[in-house]
């Protein structure tokens, strides 16, 4: 329950990505346990802002291509998630 057993904190950049590393910082001084995010944009400028607190990353194209994670079979770090690629190319098939 929200509230109880789970906090939620919202960040929206508002189109705006010179925000997202002020916004990835501010988020990690929370100390989260997990970083949630939605765009390339936003995972980059969280994985350039820690790389101890997991990142789960909804849908954010390729992340491979965007230099995000190493590989989709293997992404490496603390970053992981679902990408819009088709699962034929990411050796998981």
């Amino acid at each position: 329950m929200e509230g109880k057993n789970v906090l939620i904190e919202y960040r929206y950049g508002e189109g705006k990505r010179e925000r997202f590393s002020a916004l990835a910082a501010e988020m990690v001084q929370l100390k989260p346990e997990v970083i949630v995010v939605g765009s390339a944009s936003f995972s980059r400028a969280a994985k350039e802002a820690t790389a101890t607190i997991p990142i789960v990353v909804g849908s954010a194209g390729d992340l491979v291509e965007n230099g995000i994670v190493a590989s989709l079979g293997r992404p490496g770090g603390n970053i992981t998630g679902s990408t819009n690629v088709s699962q034929d190319l990411s050796g998981n098939a």
